[in-house]
């Protein structure tokens, strides 16, 4: 049975406060009920019927609950843990995006990068070991090519046990054909994403002849 406690002050006569029954234990709870006031009148705003987590809206009977959003750049905060206001555009819809320089600057990944230069024939070099646990996570490399010895060049993933380079089955990021002259030194830049399907996967380096030199450099963060 619900519980009213009458009003006090003046001006009008209709409880302010009231409980009601929680059937499971017969305990009471306060009963708060969301107002308008206009021109002197207090109007009571039914809450919604229809607003149920995972099921159909259907016709709403009442006041749906709204999303405080933001619609500016949200600045940083001062700390990790604090709290933080949503961010959405002017038509309701929430942005969820990177910053350009997530990894680049003081954020969990930190963007870094690795380089070798090789002379001689490689099979399946480590480039890049993870720390234990991790996926490499590749965002930009270039390979140069100098002398006049021809051959193809592998930059790959591989198990830790794994340095034979398998065209269709290892995890391949370059996999080409350099043919450098006296007055051609070929090379190549590419910027993406290539992640490691497994953590530990080691980041190789294979070439098919002592291409002199070879100069590899990648960009990357380890998650």
């Amino acid at each position: 049975m619900p519980v009213t406690i009458p009003a006090t002050g003046t001006g009008t006569a209709t409880p302010i406060i009231s409980t009601d029954n929680v059937t499971a234990d017969s305990s009471q709870v306060q009963n708060v009920q969301i107002t308008t006031v206009a021109a002197g009148v207090l109007t009571r705003v039914p809450t919604g019927t229809q607003y149920v987590e995972d099921a159909a809206l259907g016709t709403p009977t009442g006041t749906a609950v709204l999303l405080h959003a933001s619609t500016a750049v949200p600045t940083a905060m001062n700390a990790d843990g604090d709290a933080v206001t949503a961010w959405a555009n002017r038509n309701g819809a929430q942005v969820v995006i990177n910053a350009p320089h997530l990894g680049m600057n003081a954020d969990p990944w930190t963007l870094t990068f690795k380089g070798a230069q090789y002379t001689t024939t490689q099979t399946g070099v480590a480039l890049w070991t993870p720390t234990s646990g991790k996926k490499v996570v590749i965002t930009s490399y270039q390979i140069q090519v100098g002398g006049t010895t021809a051959g193809t060049m592998q930059l790959w993933f591989g198990a830790s046990a794994d340095t034979t380079f398998t065209r269709g089955t290892d995890g391949t990021i370059f996999d080409g054909e350099f043919a450098p002259s006296a007055t051609l030194k070929p090379g190549v830049v590419q910027t993406g994403l290539w992640i490691a399907s497994t953590a530990d996967y080691i980041l190789r380096v294979t070439d098919s002849a002592a291409i002199n030199p070879l100069t590899v450099t990648v960009w990357g963060y380890e998650i």
